[in-house]
């Protein structure tokens, strides 16, 4: 028994496979957009799901022409949800303020710093992870910038400071 050629037939089946091999070659490139998990902050991932708070992750953020930095920004505009959130980063809340900082705080482009210092072990070694906290309580935003080392916290001060003077 003998088959004869059927084109319409392997035109199909290439067509198939070429769908198939450029939707296969997405979803490779899109993959981390589309299971951003292993590229997210812990911040960002215990922050996400809660109620009231936006949160936001970007990772390479540009501070000047060298300075690259990985940011999570949460924002609120509940005040009962942002005096939690201030808690639970460390945060003095704007209530605890003396009369002349709420003033200054009270400012469009006024901002706060923290600097956080971790200590992590792994194995038989231990890594420090600096991460700096920039907050504003009149917007009720915080970015953490993420693994921030000496030279790289200048810049983003400048930066914050430029923001001032718009």
């Amino acid at each position: 028994m003998t088959h004869t050629f059927n084109k319409k037939r392997f035109w199909l089946i290439v067509a198939l496979l070429a769908v198939a091999e450029v939707l296969i070659i997405g979803l490779v490139l899109q993959w981390r957009y589309i299971f951003p998990s292993n590229e997210v902050s812990d911040l960002y991932k215990k922050y996400a799901e809660v109620d009231g708070v936006d949160a936001t992750y970007i990772k390479g953020y540009k501070v000047n022409d060298s300075v690259f930095v990985d940011v999570t920004m949460l924002e609120t505009k509940d005040s009962v949800v942002w005096d939690s959130l201030c808690e639970q980063l460390g945060i003095l809340r704007f209530s605890m303020y003396p009369k002349e900082y709420k003033e200054l705080m009270s400012v469009d482009h006024s901002f706060g710093l923290r600097h956080v210092i971790d200590t992590i072990t792994k194995g038989p070694r231990r890594e420090v992870i600096k991460n700096l906290v920039v907050f504003s309580h009149l917007k009720k935003s915080v970015c953490i910038f993420h693994n921030v080392n000496d030279s790289q916290f200048i810049p983003i001060y400048d930066m914050k400071l430029e923001e001032i003077t718009y």
